[in-house]
């Protein structure tokens, strides 16, 4: 197995600083009653800094300025940094922080090892970003098949009967958001 644990920020003082979840390790980094950006990146240096021996890698899931500077403090670290990007138009956009922040953003990104993008429109915005082409990939998110499958006709049965759903009626589930910004 492969040990790992998640910095995130601690928006809400009711959190706790520490806490495990499934056996995932989640640490949340203050911000300050003004979500200060820069604080949340001092925490996740400290943080990433104190348990630089406990990790190979830095995984960020998202592409915002936070991600890239955890990117960053992986560099620093000689620690193999990778960033994926899901939303369109938002993660790298270099505009909507300001320019210091945008210029910071951009510039932490650029020491990250790798970007991937979840679908092919993802991809060509990385590759138009300046971030390096060669360092982007495309890989679509995965399902767990064995955890998600078409249930047997016993089994459909009994959860339409649970549920009070028809059992002959054809039905359709979404979950997720149909968003022009996924790409």
């Amino acid at each position: 197995g492969i040990d790992s644990f998640v910095i995130s920020a601690r928006l809400d003082p009711a959190w706790s600083k520490r806490e495990f979840l499934e056996g995932l390790e989640i640490i949340r980094v203050e911000t300050g009653r003004n979500r200060s950006m820069f604080r949340f990146w001092l925490g996740t240096a400290l943080e990433l800094l104190r348990r630089r021996r406990e990790y190979s890698i830095v995984h960020s899931h998202g592409l915002n300025p936070s991600h890239g500077f955890s990117m960053f403090c992986g560099h620093v670290l000689k620690k193999p940094s990778l960033g994926k990007l899901s939303i369109a138009n938002s993660d790298i956009d270099f505009t909507v922080h300001g320019k210091l922040i945008g210029s910071l953003h951009k510039w932490f990104l650029k020491h990250a090892n790798r970007y991937v993008a979840i679908s092919y429109a993802l991809k060509r915005e990385l590759e138009a970003s300046g971030l390096g082409p060669d360092k982007c990939i495309y890989i679509p998110n995965g399902v767990d098949t064995g955890k998600f499958f078409p249930a047997d006709p016993v089994r459909k049965k009994a959860v339409r009967k649970s549920l009070g759903l028809p059992a002959d009626a054809v039905l359709v589930l979404f979950i997720g958001v149909v968003d022009t910004r996924k790409g």
